[in-house]
């Protein structure tokens, strides 16, 4: 799939490989989109991913000068990934007089590119997200021992870094920490006039995202006027039937209440623009693109105190932390922002402040910089 470059002189850019796994549009394939979107007009990127979201928006991209779809089969998901690191070998070998970098936008993606960064000897730029290890780590360490003097680790939050040089088994201090770029114009709107508080949810029905906290903190909010919007990604067609969310407790807990289900969106701008509290009960997150979306349209967060967490919304600085699983601290720190006006807007003000770190102009030059080997 042939696209349009934007580098002003060829011969000088830096031309980088971007390869991820992911067909959908959650927070990881969101941040290399919003990446690929602001790269500077000196590189010239080259995407390779299954069909979904992360190809065909790259397709449009001017930065993006091909895009090679991977094979995947939902099926046969290791011949897929066997399938899919062949066809990256043979991307890297065919392009390897012309790349100065190949960027692996996670563990899964690191393992994929293996091949084609031995093959062809250009170096990777590896980016961590994940809060937790890949169940795959542990066998492959020789492989990314051997590769570690062509690899620049690199991590969304000091939280990812902690989990990237456990799995390679580095010093944290070896791991550069690059957030994730959040582009305002994709998620800031204006605020609409609503009659009550909205409170939305933006995510994933996981018990790692804290999804089955939500009908117990539901509950326990009891004011009248209150709306919570839940915004809910699909969970995959096969997941296992233990893991499964657990839907009768929370319509148990929605009855007689303002309660709204809605699919993911594309566009995140009309969410925000009719919400005044954003609720974050994740078990445990790397960074949380939602966070920091909130903050950038001003709007309070509660969420769980975890360190990722800690680190975007300060002390009571952005929004109200809660310890984690506690349903019932959660809904006292929505109810506190619900009855407290004035609060929700200085620390939505503050929020404002605070996400200017992530502005992908402050965040995107770090990147380049490692793929130019800096």
């Amino acid at each position: 799939m042939g696209c349009g470059v934007a580098a002003d002189d060829e011969s000088t850019a830096t031309r980088v490989l971007f390869v991820s796994t992911n067909r959908g549009l959650g927070g990881q394939p969101q941040s290399l989109l919003t990446l690929l979107e602001h790269l500077p007009s000196t590189v010239v990127a080259r995407v390779a991913a299954p069909r979904g979201a992360v190809t065909e928006r790259a397709a449009h991209l001017p930065q993006v000068e091909h895009v090679t779809v991977l094979p995947y089969d939902v099926g046969r998901p290791r011949w897929s990934r066997l399938r899919e690191a062949v066809v990256i070998a043979r991307e890297g070998w065919s392009q390897r007089r012309h790349l100065d970098a190949i960027h692996a936008n996670g563990q899964s993606e690191l393992n994929l590119v293996a091949l084609a960064t031995l093959l062809s000897r250009v170096p990777v730029v590896m980016w961590a997200h994940a809060v937790e290890s890949s169940p795959t780590a542990g066998w492959l360490r020789p492989l990314w021992r051997l590769l570690m003097r062509r690899v620049t680790w690199t991590a969304v939050s000091r939280t990812a870094a902690t989990t990237l040089a456990s799995a390679i088994g580095t010093a944290v201090d070896q791991i550069r920490v690059v957030p994730n770029p959040v582009d305002p114009a994709r998620v800031v709107a204006a605020p609409r006039s609503h009659d009550g508080v909205r409170i939305a949810y933006l995510g994933q029905p996981f018990e790692i995202k804290g999804f089955p906290l939500l009908g117990s903190i539901i509950e326990h909010v009891e004011r009248d006027g209150v709306a919570f919007d839940l915004f809910l990604a699909p969970p995959p067609a096969n997941l296992p039937l233990e893991l499964r969310p657990p839907w009768d407790a929370l319509f148990a807990a929605a009855e007689g209440r303002q309660v709204f289900l809605f699919g993911q969106q594309s566009d995140v701008r009309p969410i925000y623009g009719e919400t005044d509290i954003v609720l974050c009960p994740s078990r445990n997150e790397s960074f949380n693109r939602i966070a920091v979306e909130a903050m950038m349209n001003g709007i309070p967060v509660v969420a769980t105190d975890l360190p990722a967490h800690r680190a975007l919304l300060g002390e009571e600085e952005a929004g109200l932390l809660f310890p984690v699983g506690d349903a019932v601290a959660g809904a006292a720190a929505v109810t506190r922002l619900v009855d407290h006006p004035e609060l929700r807007q200085r620390l939505g003000a503050r929020g404002r402040e605070r996400a200017q770190a992530y502005l992908p102009e402050l965040i995107i030059p770090m990147l380049v910089a490692a793929y130019r080997g800096g």
